[in-house]
């Protein structure tokens, strides 16, 4: 979701974040179903998120995105939203067995924030034309930056209390 860049390079890639998430939602199989089936997409968004690395490269600025590269970007992003609904639903639904409540509605809120956040990427991305959308880069950015930090957070308060 966010990308620092140097000379095109992606230095935060996304494969790394994915191949991460593949390995902690195999070891947390056997405690939800949700955990699996995130993590059978986060093997996919592994391959998936690779052409990212070499983004600037392979699609110079001149060129334009294209309908085909609209369209995968989409399709990312569905599958990207797959796999946090299922991670939340996951913490949600342990969290109500052990009654840690409030554990539940955090993640409840966050996986809604999560998908706020994407729709309005998405928008952004389709209407893109439009110039006076432009100045909502900076603040969706920072919107990004704050749900992923909650996300985080929501990660290891589920690591603390649910363990």
């Amino acid at each position: 979701m966010v990308d620092f860049r140097l000379n095109g390079f992606d230095i935060l890639p996304d494969f790394v974040g994915y191949l991460l998430f593949y390995i902690g939602l195999s070891k947390m199989l056997s405690a939800n179903s949700n955990f699996g089936k995130a993590k059978n997409v986060s093997l996919l968004m592994v391959f998936l998120s690779l052409p990212s690395l070499l983004q600037m490269e392979l699609y110079p600025a001149n060129v334009g995105w294209g309908f085909g590269m609209i369209l995968f970007s989409i399709i990312v992003v569905i599958l990207d939203l797959y796999i946090v609904f299922h991670i939340c639903r996951g913490i949600e639904e342990l969290a109500s067995q052990r009654s840690v409540h409030d554990l539940a509605a955090q993640a409840r809120s966050r996986w809604t924030l999560y998908f706020i956040l994407n729709v309005l990427v998405l928008m952004l991305m389709v209407f893109a034309f439009a110039n006076i959308l432009a100045i909502l880069v900076i603040p969706l950015f920072i919107f990004s930056i704050i749900v992923l930090i909650l996300l985080m957070g929501l990660m290891k308060a589920a690591e603390a209390r649910l363990h």
